[in-house]
């Protein structure tokens, strides 16, 4: 528990992607497996959002990734296998529902932006 504004923290984890693609896979995968809280902090936020496309290349992605990532095991376990497949194309609504069902605390806090105008010489 911190006790002070700035103070380090330790456990966390920073991935940085590249691909858009590789990005919203990852994102997908983080939401899909939480267990205890969901917190989304962002400008904009469509809940129609879907986060992997029908294609086989995003299906194999996540496929590699969650195999990849379950207790170090080359398979996917069964049950998150098939859990996956009914949300590749499901909207991050959708989603976040289902988490909420499951237990898991989903907080979201969403900001609109100012509008900055750039004065340009003339």
């Amino acid at each position: 528990m911190r006790t002070r504004f700035g103070e380090n923290t330790f456990g966390n984890c920073v991935t940085l992607t590249i691909d858009g693609q590789e990005t919203f896979t990852l994102m997908y995968e983080k939401i899909f497996k939480a267990k205890t809280s969901i917190l989304i902090a962002n400008y904009e936020l469509d809940p129609r959002l879907r986060f992997i496309r029908g294609d086989s290349q995003s299906s194999s992605l996540i496929n590699n990734n969650l195999a990849r990532s379950s207790s170090g095991s080359t398979s996917e376990p069964e049950n998150i296998k098939l859990s996956h497949q009914n949300y590749t194309a499901s909207p991050l609504q959708d989603l976040l529902f289902e988490k909420t069902k499951q237990g898991v605390e989903v907080k979201i806090i969403v900001w609109q932006p100012k509008l900055i105008i750039r004065l340009l010489p003339t």
